[in-house]
């Protein structure tokens, strides 16, 4: 953990909860001899801190213990073979929900750590265009006191003979989606200027991004099946 790109991701997946446990107690002594890092740790517990407004709060079932530890005597009871199946699928997901949070911190990390990415007092914002559980298609990021937005691939696959389109989505500017354009391509950043929206507007729309024809969307709507972001604050 020498670089500084090292401790923003560590301290990313710290925050997450995404390290073993033996990794995480490596970072939590670091902490204190390691102001860099420390620094790091309070500005992701910042930068998180919009998702939990995100997440309705939830309280467990009473009977929810009772149950774990009846599944649990219950497997104990499974032939072999089924146990082994059972921590098969367990050791499969707990992989894949650990393999989706670090990519979300890389790709955050990746982010912020842009030099295009200059976070100008809280006037900056990011999203994430992903598909499920799948990496992110794009991520963009939003300068409000500007009205600048930039779109970046990250595991973007564009069909041949298409295109991708942006759009925004306000119920001040109508019902129906509005263009913002052709993106450049999915291995080339774009930027655009969108200086004829207010910035109140641009912070609280939906944006989109669709597979079109090339040319463009003929009929004034996004293509069906395409992926949509919120606008998140980028707090440091």
């Amino acid at each position: 953990m020498t670089s500084r790109e090292d401790k923003e991701i560590s301290a990313a997946e710290y925050v997450l909860g995404t390290l073993e446990a033996e990794e995480r107690a490596e970072v939590h002594a670091r902490r204190p001899a390691d102001a860099e890092l420390d620094a790091a740790i309070l500005k992701w517990e910042k930068s998180f801190a919009p998702l939990l407004d995100l997440v309705p709060e939830a309280r467990p079932r009473q009977d929810l213990l009772s149950d774990i530890q009846k599944r649990i005597d219950q497997a104990e009871n499974l032939p072999q073979a089924d146990v082994i199946q059972l921590r098969r699928q367990v050791k499969f997901w707990k992989t894949a929900s650990l393999g989706a949070a670090a990519i979300a911190a890389s790709i955050l990390a990746f982010v912020f750590l842009s030099p295009n990415f200059n976070v100008q007092g809280g006037q900056e914002f990011v999203g994430v265009f992903q598909e499920e559980d799948k990496l992110p298609r794009f991520i963009i990021s939003m300068n409000l006191e500007k009205r600048a937005l930039t779109v970046k691939p990250v595991a973007a696959k564009l069909p041949a003979g298409k295109t991708y389109q942006l759009w925004i989505k306000h119920d001040a500017i109508g019902p129906s989606p509005k263009s913002l354009g052709l993106l450049r391509g999915d291995s080339v950043t774009t930027h655009k200027a969108l200086t004829e929206y207010e910035s109140a507007l641009l912070k609280n729309a939906t944006y989109g991004i669709s597979i079109e024809d090339e040319g463009g969307s003929v009929s004034g709507k996004p293509a069906a099946g395409a992926l949509h972001s919120k606008l998140i604050p980028a707090v440091f």
